[in-house]
């Protein structure tokens, strides 16, 4: 019988204790956070291209870059950090938003691809219709 007592009472005091864990709200919302977000993830990816900087100088440059994507956004890095552990407290949401994340950083490799491409296309078609012209003129001086 005390075994049972005893039992029941650590038990009721567990379950007294319980509180389920508050999520907190992000102070910033999905329509500011994702394309800081997304510049950040590039602005990384630019980082990474420069090979030839020491770590030291990387440092550096990835300071000022932050700093500059915080005064774009009109972010404080308080508010982001504060709200990337709301998102870190809710996987759920965190997923939700790196989706949309990726889907933006994905329209953007698009976009600049077709950029690239048309930038190419329309050299190369510069580049013969230059070949062109030579080759007339060369043929009116014979």
């Amino acid at each position: 019988m005390f075994k049972v007592l005893i039992y029941s009472s650590c038990l009721f005091l567990l379950l007294a204790c319980y509180r389920p864990l508050e999520t907190e709200t992000p102070i910033l919302g999905e329509q500011e956070i994702i394309p800081f977000l997304v510049d950040l993830h590039l602005a990384e990816a630019k980082l990474a291209e420069y090979n030839s900087l020491t770590i030291l100088a990387k440092d550096s440059l990835a300071a000022e870059q932050y700093a500059t994507l915080f005064q774009i956004h009109q972010i404080s890095p308080t508010d982001f950090q504060q709200s990337m552990q709301a998102y870190m407290g809710n996987p759920e949401a965190l997923q939700q938003l790196y989706e949309k994340v990726v889907e933006a950083l994905l329209a953007h490799e698009l976009k600049h691809s077709e950029r690239t491409k048309k930038g190419k296309k329309s050299s190369a078609t510069e580049a013969i219709k230059r070949i062109e012209q030579v080759r007339d003129s060369s043929k009116k001086e014979n």
